[in-house]
């Protein structure tokens, strides 16, 4: 099968993606994705799909540009795609272990967060708790949400004018970073 033929919209992402990259990045992205279209399989189509996710994730993940969230994403969905038959076994899936380790990496706990998971809430109450941790979650949030409060209002099922509160005691201001 030919990677021009047939492309679901995944792969034809991946190809619109290889022409922003060849401009941007030079050769290495363009070999990156060229090895991903061509890792294509028809008797395999998950295995095939998921190596194109796994190379589109390390180009993604590659610096000096790295754009850590969609590499996750693609390796999410590469592990999605896996997840039935499983890696394990499998040959060749150290670029899926590559990409982990890039992108899902342990990120440090919040200290409040720690303590509070080993009972340590000390004089406070369960309604000071929960505003706190929204002071921290929220921002992380709207961080994620492209500083779309409207966005994270609907992801957390809670009032935009809640969200907006919680940004300003959090110190976080909309406006600072239009």
């Amino acid at each position: 099968m030919s990677p021009d033929t047939g492309l679901n919209p995944v792969i034809s992402q991946l190809r619109d993606h290889l022409a922003f990259r060849r401009m941007e990045c030079g050769m290495s992205a363009l070999a990156a994705h060229s090895a991903a279209l061509h890792a294509l399989d028809p008797a395999e189509p998950n295995a095939g799909m998921a190596r194109a996710c796994i190379w589109q994730g390390l180009t993604l993940a590659a610096e000096p540009d790295a754009d850590l969230e969609a590499a996750r994403r693609s390796c999410q969905q590469a592990m999605a795609l896996l997840q039935p038959e499983g890696v394990e076994g499998q040959r060749g899936w150290d670029d899926l272990e590559t990409l982990k380790n890039r992108v899902l990496q342990t990120r440090p706990i919040d200290p409040l967060l720690r303590a509070w998971s080993n009972g340590a809430v000390e004089n406070k109450t369960f309604q000071q708790m929960t505003e706190e941790f929204a002071r921290i979650v929220i921002p992380k949030v709207w961080e994620r949400e492209d500083r779309k409060v409207a966005r994270v209002a609907k992801k957390l099922s809670i009032s935009p004018k809640k969200v907006r509160r919680i940004l300003h005691s959090a110190g976080v201001s909309e406006r600072q970073h239009v």
